[in-house]
């Protein structure tokens, strides 16, 4: 669900406020806070490929996804090779895969290297990152350190609608809300998800099941809800979400 609602705000967003960004050296920099398993990476790739059919194509996408948790980061690394390798071996028939090439090309330009001059035009992004409690806090602080060094044109931002009272909200004086806490429209992506489903049970029965009498009642719970009883197949008029986004004053 967060490569989904990234990815259905980046479709929205791309073709708004591109500013000839496709034909600049540099082309977008997306510095992904709080990346988890690389939403923001997969959501650019996606988004960049999508408005091909309208737009021209990027001449340079760059993007640098940071966590704090290294299982999380390196989850989403192995997400990512294995999305390439899968774009890469199958065939562009234009049948089943119409977008096929446009995402291979959207790929294969990517840089995901931490850049030692940052380019002139640069979003941040905070996808998912708003969760109840303390966080809140610790949210805010982690990513107002990050502004004077990465001076983002755009900061965009999603939550779950039970979150959204925590998501991030940066220093009124120097960024305004362009869309501040607004439902979403529906998800782009859609379908039955078949591998992932399966995927999510393994995990289930190989790391939760055997420890759940030791597991707290609410991470037992936590884990059942996000690996077993969460919906197979994605209907986008059935979830929605909240965004916002801020531009540089």
């Amino acid at each position: 669900s967060h490569i989904n609602m990234a990815y259905s705000l980046m479709t929205e967003v791309l073709p708004q406020w591109d500013n000839g960004l496709r034909q600049g050296p540099w082309g977008l920099h997306l510095e992904d806070y709080a990346c988890g398993t690389f939403a923001g990476q997969f959501a650019l790739v996606l988004a960049a490929s999508r408005t091909i059919e309208s737009f021209e194509p990027y001449r340079k996408l760059s993007v640098y996804s940071d966590d704090s948790s290294a299982a999380m980061w390196n989850m989403g690394l192995d997400f990512w090779k294995d999305f390439r390798r899968e774009i890469g071996a199958v065939p562009a028939d234009g049948k089943d895969y119409p977008n096929l090439d446009s995402i291979r090309g959207s790929a294969q330009i990517l840089e995901t290297k931490k850049p030692k001059i940052l380019p002139a035009t640069v979003w941040l992004t905070v996808f998912h990152a708003a969760y109840p409690g303390t966080y809140h806090d610790a949210l805010h602080s982690g990513v107002n350190k990050l502004l004077p060094q990465k001076n983002p044109d755009l900061i965009l931002t999603t939550a779950h609608p039970g979150s959204s009272s925590n998501m991030y909200e940066p220093p009124s004086a120097t960024f305004e809300p362009v869309a501040d806490k607004v439902p979403g429209h529906p998800m782009v992506l859609s379908g039955k998800f078949t591998k992932t489903t399966a995927w999510r049970r393994r995990l289930f029965n190989q790391f939760i099941q055997p420890r759940q009498a030791s597991l707290p009642t609410k991470q037992l719970q936590m884990a059942r809800n996000l690996l077993t009883i969460l919906p197979t197949e994605w209907n986008p008029d059935n979830f929605r979400y909240v965004y916002s986004v801020y531009r540089r004053r």
